[in-house]
């Protein structure tokens, strides 16, 4: 595996966190196409910079029929589609007997469990509990590290991979347990699934967190700014601090006819923006305490200043 550069996909179940370097950022996607197109991007931009590569692992977290849930009692179900899926979790939200079902009820059942293509459409995430013990694990053995993590949405973070905007009276938190969780009852459990994503974003920070996808829900387009902001309000179930333009949208148009889905282009650019060699934030932070120094102490200092304004000490 090419640690200097963009490394070829490996499978999420195989991979060992902990062996990747401290400055390689980490790219996590269920679907072979993406990592092999920011692994594209992400050479051709080194090729150009060969002094200041872009160093970066892509991780492929195939679907499959690998969902197991916990039961209400317990006791443990394996899924292999959405309505198996959604048929389980849905247990959660009946209504007592003899009430009528919530609108939360309807709405799962109408798009999720009555999908006409329940079968067919992709399921399941790689993206699994020991997957994200590692980067917990990495996360807590490096404080302070500087790596960025950008994370697919369909299929990776989220189980069923589905995504319909919700009426206003569905409650973010019961649509995050819906999409993120391992268990059919909410649980405060720390190895729920979504307690465990909680608790891995918590460690990273929204500084370097990134939702790298295609979903249709993650486009800033003004016929999409209710959807959007629905969208980030259930992934800030996970990170409440989640930076709005870190959810980004990777279809990206190429000419008046042609869209094509890059996720590699937007990688590089987020990555370019955070690097201190690129002018990024990290970059203007330093420059600014730099000069915070100068002009905090003593006679001489404020001599300085006096004089930088006058621009004699030009550069």
């Amino acid at each position: 595996m090419d640690l200097g550069g963009a490394a070829g996909a490996a499978a999420g179940s195989s991979i060992d966190i902990t062996t990747i370097p401290l400055t390689t950022h980490l790219f996590f996607d269920d679907e072979p196409k993406h990592v092999t197109n920011v692994n594209q991007r992400v050479q051709e931009y080194n090729d150009e910079h060969t002094k200041s590569p872009i160093q970066l692992t892509s991780i492929l977290c195939p679907t499959g029929d690998n969902v197991v849930l916990v039961k209400r009692d317990g006791s443990l179900t394996r899924v292999g589609n959405i309505r198996e899926y959604s048929g389980s979790k849905l247990s959660y939200f009946n209504p007592p007997e003899g009430e009528r079902r919530s609108s939360t009820h309807r709405f799962f059942t109408d798009n999720f469990h009555d999908l006409k293509d329940s079968g067919t459409t992709p399921f399941g995430s790689g993206f699994t509990s020991d997957v994200i013990d590692q980067i917990i694990e990495f996360e807590r053995l490096n404080p302070g590290n500087q790596r960025l993590y950008f994370f697919d949405f369909d299929n990776l973070l989220s189980l069923p991979g589905v995504f319909t905007e919700p009426t206003d009276d569905i409650a973010s938190d019961d649509y995050a347990h819906f999409l993120f969780s391992d268990y059919v009852k909410k649980s405060d459990y720390p190895r729920d699934r979504i307690n465990l994503l909680k608790q891995m974003f918590r460690l990273i920070g929204e500084r370097r967190s990134y939702i790298i996808t295609c979903n249709p829900a993650a486009s800033t387009g003004k016929k999409n700014t209710k959807r959007r902001s629905t969208f980030i309000a259930i992934l800030r179930v996970l990170l409440p601090t989640l930076i709005d333009d870190h959810v980004k949208f990777c279809n990206r148009r190429i000419s008046d006819t042609k869209i094509e889905q890059d996720k590699g282009h937007h990688i590089v650019e987020f990555i370019k923006a955070s690097s201190p060699s690129s002018g990024g934030s990290i970059k203007r932070r330093r420059m600014t305490s730099k000069k915070i120094k100068r002009t905090r102490h003593g006679r001489r200092s404020r001599k300085y200043t006096h004089n930088l304004r006058r621009n004699k000490y030009r550069k």
